[in-house]
C-alpha cells in the first residue's frame, strides 16, 4: 500500500474517489450491513500494515493511514 500511495497521480486520485462514491451511493451499499463489512476489511487492512511496519504505532507511514482509514470510517458511516 505505501509505494502505491507514492506513485499515486492527482488524476488518479481524482478517478478514484468518483469510482468510489458512485459505488457506495449503489444500492449494494445502501444497507449498513454492507458498509460495516467495509470497514471490518479495512481495519483488518490497518493491522496487516501495522504488522508490516513492525507494530510501531508512531511510524509516519503506519499514521498516514491510520488517518485516511479513520477518514474512511466516517464516509462509510455517513458521517462525513
Amino acid at each position: 500500500m505505501p509505494d502505491a500511495l507514492e506513485a499515486l497521480s492527482i488524476e488518479s486520485l481524482q478517478a478514484i474517489r468518483g469510482a468510489v462514491s458512485a459505488r457506495l451511493e449503489s444500492a449494494e451499499f445502501a444497507h449498513e450491513n454492507a458498509r460495516d463489512a467495509l470497514i471490518k476489511l479495512l481495519l483488518a487492512d490497518m493491522e496487516a500494515l501495522k504488522a508490516e511496519r513492525g507494530g510501531n504505532l508512531q511510524d509516519e507511514v503506519y499514521r498516514r493511514f491510520l488517518d485516511g482509514a479513520k477518514r474512511a470510517t466516517k464516509i462509510l458511516e455517513r458521517e462525513a
